[in-house]
């Protein structure tokens, strides 16, 4: 009787992590197509069977600020508004409070986790090499950054990322080959 008892709860926490699962994959694959229809809508480029299908007006400015497009290593990522409380390192790609938006003057300093993680999204930003491009998309325009520098600092240094020159894109994480410094790209605006 014990054994059935113990499978049967087995079971049901079995069932409880498949459905789970399920739910997660299926927000995360919807909210992929969201982000390549509005991609595809800026760039104008056709949208695909089943981009057609999805109204873009109001769901991706209801849920995310800025598109990250990293082409190189097939990256896109939604990212959130500096209010919002699941805008953290330790859930997304980040855009750090100092930061401006796009088209503003100013900066924007962007942050994710590198490594093996589930929220290690800048797992292969070390393959960037100097003048590869990047995409923000922001209030349906497209930003492009091309990369000019490449730092590694140590992580109790004290770092100052405060560029004199405007329209500069940071993107911060920790690197993977020097586990005691961070990896700053510096990227130039191209608009």
């Amino acid at each position: 009787m014990l054994k059935i008892k113990l499978l049967l709860f087995l079971a049901s926490i079995s069932a409880f992590y498949i459905s789970i699962s399920k739910a997660i994959y299926y927000e995360s694959q919807k909210d992929r197509i969201i982000i390549e229809t509005v991609i595809n809508e800026i760039n104008g480029e056709p949208l695909k069977k089943e981009e057609k299908k999805i109204n873009t007006n109001n769901k991706i400015e209801d849920k995310y600020k800025i598109i990250l497009e990293i082409p190189k290593i097939n990256l896109k990522k939604g990212i959130l508004s500096k209010e919002d409380k699941n805008n953290n390192v330790d859930k997304n790609v980040t855009i750090l409070d100092y930061s401006v938006y796009p088209g503003e003057v100013g900066n924007i300093y962007i942050a994710a986790h590198s490594g093996t993680g589930l929220h290690s999204y800048f797992n292969n930003i070390d393959k960037l090499k100097i003048n590869d491009i990047i995409n923000l998309y922001y209030n349906k325009k497209k930003y492009i950054y091309s990369l000019y520098d490449i730092k590694l600092i140590k992580k109790n240094e004290k770092i100052s990322l405060i560029s004199k020159e405007k329209n500069n894109l940071f993107l911060i994480t920790c690197s993977q080959k020097y586990k005691n410094k961070y990896l700053i790209l510096y990227f130039r605006g191209q608009y």
